[in-house]
Order: C-alpha cells, then sequence, then structure tokens
C-alpha cells in the first residue's frame, strides 16, 4: 500500500471519531452555545435600556459612531432601533437553535444521504454552522417589517396597533428557525415582482386541463344518433309519413 494512503488514513482517524469531525464539533458547538449567549444578552440590554445614552453607557465597547448616534437619538428614534434589534436577536436565536439541533443529528446519528448511508458531521461543514445564524438576523428586521405593514396578522392584532414584544419575538424566532423555509417563500414572493403572466389558482388550472385529459372518441367506435321518425326521409328521398296518432 502506498505510504501517502497510509499517513492520509492515520491523519484522517485523529480528525475524526466514529460520530464525525472532533474538530468540527469542538468547533461548532461551543460557538453555537457562544453565539446563543450573546445574542441573548443584547437584546436584553437593548430591552431594558430606558434610552439610547443608557444603552451607550452599558455597551462601552461599540464603535466610535454608534454611541454619539445612540445619545443623540430621540425616544420615538431609539423605540424603533430597540424593535429592529430585539427582531434582528431573535431571529439570530432561532437560526442557531436550529444548527444547534442539525448539529446533534449530525454528530451523534448521522444525516442519510440519498442512499440512506449516514454521513457524519465533516470539518468542510463548519461555514455552514457559523454563516447561517449570522444570515438569520436579517430576517428579523423584514419580519417585523410585515407584521406592521399587516403581512402577518393574528386574531385581534390589526397593522395600526403597536405590535407586542412578545409577537415580535416569537414570530422572528419562528422566521430565523425556518431559515430554508422563509428564504423559499420570500423566492416565491420576489419571483412575483417579475412575472407578467397571470397567477392561477390550482382551482383555475385544473380546470382548464381537464377537457384535455379525457380521451377522444374515434369515429369508429362511435356509434351515429338515433332517427327521429318524424323527420328521416325513405328510401326515395321523400319524407316519410308522421306516426298516426
Amino acid at each position: 500500500m502506498c505510504k501517502s494512503t497510509e499517513a492520509c488514513r492515520a491523519c484522517d482517524q485523529r480528525l475524526h471519531s466514529g460520530r464525525g469531525s472532533v474538530f468540527a464539533a469542538w468547533t461548532i458547538g461551543p460557538y453555537l452555545v457562544l453565539q446563543m449567549l450573546v445574542l441573548t444578552w443584547l437584546a436584553t440590554l437593548v430591552a431594558y435600556a430606558p434610552d439610547g445614552a443608557a444603552l451607550a453607557r452599558w455597551l462601552p465597547f461599540m464603535p466610535d459612531p454608534l454611541p454619539e448616534v445612540l445619545v443623540q437619538m430621540s425616544g420615538e428614534d431609539f423605540g424603533a432601533f430597540r424593535r429592529n434589534a430585539i427582531a434582528a436577536a431573535s431571529a439570530g436565536l432561532g437560526g442557531a437553535v436550529f444548527m444547534v439541533r442539525e448539529f446533534y443529528l449530525a454528530f451523534a446519528y448521522g444525516e442519510p444521504d440519498k442512499a440512506g448511508v449516514p454521513r457524519f458531521l465533516h470539518s468542510h461543514e463548519i461555514p455552514r454552522y457559523v454563516l447561517l445564524p449570522l444570515s438569520a438576523t436579517l430576517l428579523g428586521p423584514v419580519g417585523l417589517a410585515l407584521l406592521q405593514v399587516g403581512a402577518i396578522a393574528f386574531t385581534g392584532m390589526t397593522g395600526e396597533r403597536q405590535i407586542p414584544i412578545f409577537t415580535t419575538v416569537a414570530v422572528c424566532f419562528g422566521l430565523g428557525f425556518g431559515y430554508h423555509d422563509t428564504l423559499g417563500g420570500v423566492r416565491r414572493w420576489s419571483r412575483s415582482f417579475w412575472s407578467d403572466a397571470p397567477v392561477e389558482s390550482p382551482a383555475s388550472r385544473s380546470a382548464h386541463t381537464a377537457p384535455c385529459a379525457q380521451p377522444h372518441a374515434t369515429t369508429s367506435s362511435s356509434s351515429p344518433p338515433p332517427a327521429n321518425p318524424a323527420t328521416s326521409a325513405t328510401p326515395n328521398g321523400s319524407p316519410a309519413a308522421p306516426p298516426p296518432s
């Protein structure tokens, strides 16, 4: 056997256990836990800060322009900033919880491939676990905007009244947890902007395609319609006499 092949197998045995890559596990696991703690901490500070000046004092490590902007914010502007920050943190937490579930299943049990063979965690999957929770934070302000315009509505709540904070947290967390489903819905929604053809409902499409599914009758198998005795003709071409009453 080639020495390079033996070296590759030895390296693979050092980096992988029976449940996948140990290096990937110790990189992804602590990162996801740290991200959830940081997002929860930031959301709590933003929720309980009375104004922008207090938040700037509580977060001294922010870049230079941001504390000045927070101090100069009015009460209304800081309220809008607070709602968007909480929405972004909630969506990021949803994405992180989703990836924790994916990480646990991939490392402990393996994800079955097309052939049904379990595929365990590998180091090349680290960027997916790192980037998905970060990109999920962008879905938070989108979900808040959909709530405010009434695109997402619940019983007893309209777009004119203030959105409750727990409603914002729950909706944005769900959008982040269902990251792929949310992007699929946004993709279908954005395609409607550029589509010239009207969108048909399933009922109208089935009504249009139903006649095409029926088999056409052939001439050889079709039988002639029954003759009307009042209008049928005799063999010499003269009309037949009407039946006696």
